[in-house]
């Protein structure tokens, strides 16, 4: 039995090594034939090609090598192996491109399997030196394979494996020079991803550099700006940030201007000081009738770009042009409540620096000119503050106005407020004159009566804010576009405020207000007869029956 075995055994291993033989020898048939064919016809393609694949038919491509294997010992044994394959067919692939040198398919395997050895190399072994051959490979490639973008973007992608930083950013020019316009698209995306590098790794290009190359690109596709911008603010580059942003919403064609607009009013609130190259106060100006549904906090970042900067005066002008500019009231209500955490996060400040003042006279630091003016800043503070919530209804009645100022009710409305805010200043000035008997400083009664009259608009300043305010109502509503009130009755308000005077002269204005009113087209013919009876009624009061005799005659 054991010869048996024995006699088979040794019978399939001499099959083996005749089945083996077998192939080499159709290996070699083939081999031979197509070096027949070469020495014949060395410009056919075809046979170069075939000929390339017999001898990788043995070997295990080395496409998508990572040198996974466990063992570092069978990866070494592996890289030679392949090293030992591929050295058999170096002389192969530069005989080809020898008599077939505008190959682009000889090229590109050639490039891609000397490409593929050498990172296995440098990351097995570190070995950096296979770079510097396969680099004067990619150089000779490009000589006949220039206008070819794949060529270009795999010799970009292993220099910048190669960290040749420099290098790589002037191969991508050479590129863009050499290669068509219609084919810059493919080099510009991975040439911007370049510079742009990796940040979690540390791997960044001064912002200057990553700047150049997208204004470049930018030349190319105008569409590409935002991604500039998005690069200047995460690299802090917030000058060239904004005037680029300057720039997007200038242009007509962006679709997203509004949200670059945003991000422009961020820019500024926020690092406004470190701009330089654009004056983005007056930028904000102009986009604010361009965007007048943001106003509100374009006023805002205008206000916090000065407060930045240490300027409270330009900070509280900014707040206070919205508040009389806005014309809608979600921007009111934004810019007031911005400016009312303004006064008080500044009234706080002063009060601080006066106690931090207290405790060092305390401790034995006399300083009563620095004392008095600390409490002076703080008095200052706290009446700009009292004036700003003072004057909220008549600002809020204005916005309501600068929509429609043909609305007879949001008249009617800013005269209560004003009746109301003399009422109470009368009410302050009596309290304080009762204080002031009783004072026998009379500088400080000066000062008390100067403080009490508070500034909440443009009326107050008139000898009578209600008078003035009728009169700025009845000169602006036209008859035909009120929304909503009686026209008629505010004329007729504006008589009876005069009257309540009592006084000759003011009953002479009421009269001329009524025969003003007498003469407005109304929009209804019941408002004109309701006009001239109370003028009528005027005259019949004073028992003028002649005056009152003429009126009625006018009337029919």
């Amino acid at each position: 039995m054991s010869i048996y075995y024995q006699s088979k055994f040794s019978f399939i291993v001499c099959g083996r090594q005749k089945k083996m033989s077998h192939q080499s020898l159709i290996h070699n048939v083939q081999v031979s034939d197509l070096k027949g064919a070469l020495s014949r016809n060395p410009h056919n393609i075809k046979s170069w090609w075939s000929y390339i694949q017999l001898l990788q038919t043995d070997e295990q491509s080395m496409e998508n090598w990572g040198g996974t294997s466990s063992n570092q010992t069978d990866v070494n044994n592996l890289l030679k192996a392949r090293g030992k394959g591929l050295a058999n067919r170096i002389p192969i692939y530069e005989c080809a491109l020898q008599h077939l040198p505008g190959s682009y398919k000889l090229w590109f395997a050639y490039l891609s399997e000397l490409s593929t050895h050498a990172k296995a190399c440098a990351e097995v072994n570190g070995d950096l030196s296979v770079f510097k051959t396969v680099n004067q490979v990619y150089e000779r490639a490009l000589q006949y394979m220039h206008k070819y973008p794949r060529i270009w973007s795999d010799y970009c992608t292993l220099l910048a494996h190669q960290h040749l930083v420099t290098r790589t950013r002037k191969t991508f020019d050479r590129a863009l020079q050499a290669l068509p316009v219609t084919q810059h698209a493919k080099v510009w995306k991975q040439y911007c991803t370049f510079v742009k590098g990796n940040k979690e790794k540390g791997l960044r290009l001064p912002a200057f550099i990553v700047a150049n190359v997208y204004h470049r690109y930018c030349q190319f596709d105008t569409t590409k700006r935002e991604e500039l911008v998005h690069y200047l603010l995460d690299s802090e580059h917030h000058d060239e940030a904004a005037r680029q942003l300057t720039l997007l919403v200038d242009d007509s064609q962006v679709r997203s201007a509004r949200e670059l607009w945003s991000t422009l009013r961020d820019l500024a609130a926020k690092h406004g000081d470190e701009v330089t190259s654009v004056d983005l106060e007056n930028v904000l100006r102009t986009g604010i009738t361009r965007f007048p549904e943001d106003a509100g906090e374009t006023w805002c970042s205008i206000a916090e770009m000065h407060t930045r900067n240490g300027n409270f005066a330009g900070a509280r002008d900014a707040y206070d042009e919205g508040i009389e500019t806005v014309s809608m009231i979600r921007s009111f209500g934004v810019v007031y409540d911005r400016y009312a955490r303004f006064e008080e996060a500044l009234t706080k400040a002063k009060v601080r620096v006066m106690e931090a003042i207290a405790e060092q006279e305390e401790g034995g630091n006399h300083d009563t000119a620095e004392q008095a003016e600390a409490e002076r800043d703080v008095d200052l503070c706290m009446e700009r503050l009292d004036a700003l919530l003072s004057r909220r209804a008549l600002s809020l009645n204005a916005v309501k106005l600068r929509q429609d100022e043909h609305d007879v009710d949001a008249w009617n409305e800013r005269v209560t407020i004003l009746k109301n805010h003399m009422k109470q200043q009368s009410n302050n000035g009596n309290e304080s004159n009762e204080n002031n008997e009783n004072n026998e400083n009379e500088a400080d009664m000066q000062e008390d009566e100067s403080n009490d009259s508070v500034m909440i608009g443009r009326e107050t300043m008139e000898e009578d804010p209600v008078a003035t305010c009728y009169q700025n109502a009845v000169s602006t509503v036209l008859p035909h576009k009120v929304t909503s009130g009686s026209l008629v009755q505010l004329w007729m308000d504006y008589a009876t405020h005069h009257l309540s005077q009592k006084s000759i002269h003011d009953f002479e204005v009421a009269e001329n207000i009524m025969q003003q009113a007498s003469q407005v087209l109304f929009a209804r013919r019941s408002e004109c007869a309701k006009a001239r009876c109370t003028w009528a009624e005027m005259r019949l009061e004073r028992e003028d029956f002649d005056g009152t005799f003429k009126i009625e005659k006018m009337k029919i």
